[in-house]
């Protein structure tokens, strides 16, 4: 029995001591997960963000206005209370009215300021909303009753007027010239309204109708007028007359278009050859034979031979092989 006893004596302790045991380290890590719990350390207070009043509103400024930020850090100047108001939020800025005199400044649920803007702050214009409405116009188009092929030529009887409404109507053909021919630029359907880029008008200019050689009139033999709707120099003649007392400066090829760099003055007289010499006065005038002593162009003054009197006198080119006399 006392052995017995006494085993069971220290079983019985053994047991408490790792009951023991077990609640010290129990205890020892509830007290380790307290403290990895904060990482700032116990009774360390968090850090709160804060914003500040005056570099918040020199943010604003420069984005709303057309001031440089440079600009606005030098030359803005609060109140001491104004310089060293914060706020735990994002500050929010607005101006009170349209004349954007003044500022409002607002910690969300703290407080609020107003602050006269500076007058040396330039206020952007926001940009104004542009309407664009489409609006229609009623035109009275030319329409197509026919399909027409490129370079086709388009006459009256292949259109017809119709009235039909367009937002541009700068695009369509609205004035037809009845004169002057036209062709189609590209492939036309029946139906279609004519836009001025369908058609080329015809240009009537002046053409060789043979080869014409350097130093040759322009005459009803070597020249005729025709119409061309390409490759028409701005400078082309355009009518048969008025090439009198012109002549040509180069080779003219058959078919070519001629043209006011063609041409130069013609010599109207040449020395030593025969001409008419025309005496002009109030009530008459005389025709006598005389010979040319200088190269003339039209209304240049040059001396001439009076054949009858054999006096040289001067005069005026005014024709081929003609020098006018003015008696006073």
């Amino acid at each position: 029995m006392p052995v017995t006893y006494r085993l069971f004596s220290i079983r019985i302790s053994i047991q408490l001591a790792g009951l023991m045991l077990i609640t010290c380290l129990s205890l020892r890590a509830a007290t380790v997960n307290e403290d990895s719990s904060d990482p700032s350390g116990a009774g360390v207070e968090q850090h709160l963000i804060e914003y500040q009043l005056k570099t918040e509103l020199i943010t604003w400024l420069t984005l709303n206005s057309q001031n440089e930020i440079s600009h606005i850090k030098e030359k803005l100047t609060l109140n001491r209370n104004l310089e060293r108001k914060t706020c735990n939020k994002p500050i929010t800025f607005s101006f009170t009215s349209a004349s954007k005199r003044m500022i409002k400044v607002e910690c969300e649920n703290n407080w609020r300021r107003f602050v006269k803007k500076p007058s040396w702050i330039n206020v952007k214009n926001p940009e104004e909303k542009k309407i664009n409405i489409e609006t229609q116009t009623i035109i009275n188009a030319f329409i197509l009753n026919r399909d027409i092929k490129k370079e086709e030529e388009i006459t009256l009887q292949d259109l017809t007027r119709n009235r039909i409404s367009v937002k541009d109507t700068t695009i369509f053909l609205q004035d037809l010239n009845v004169v002057a021919p036209m062709v189609s630029s590209r492939v036309l359907r029946s139906g279609d309204p004519l836009l001025i880029t369908d058609v080329i008008s015809g240009q009537v200019v002046l053409i060789a109708r043979i080869a014409i050689p350097s130093g040759s009139s322009l005459t009803n033999e070597v020249a005729t007028l025709d119409t061309r709707f390409s490759d028409v120099p701005t400078d082309a003649l355009k009518k048969m007359k008025g090439w009198d007392f012109m002549e040509l400066n180069r080779n003219i090829m058959a078919g070519e278009i001629l043209r006011q760099r063609h041409l130069r003055k013609a010599k109207l007289v040449r020395r030593d050859d025969p001409i008419t010499i025309v005496s002009k006065s109030a009530s008459l005038e005389i025709l006598t034979s005389g010979t040319s002593l200088q190269d003339g162009y039209y209304g240049q003054r040059v001396r001439v031979v009076n054949l009858e009197s054999g006096r040289s006198i001067i005069g005026i080119v005014t024709g081929r092989g003609k020098v006018e006399i003015t008696n006073n």
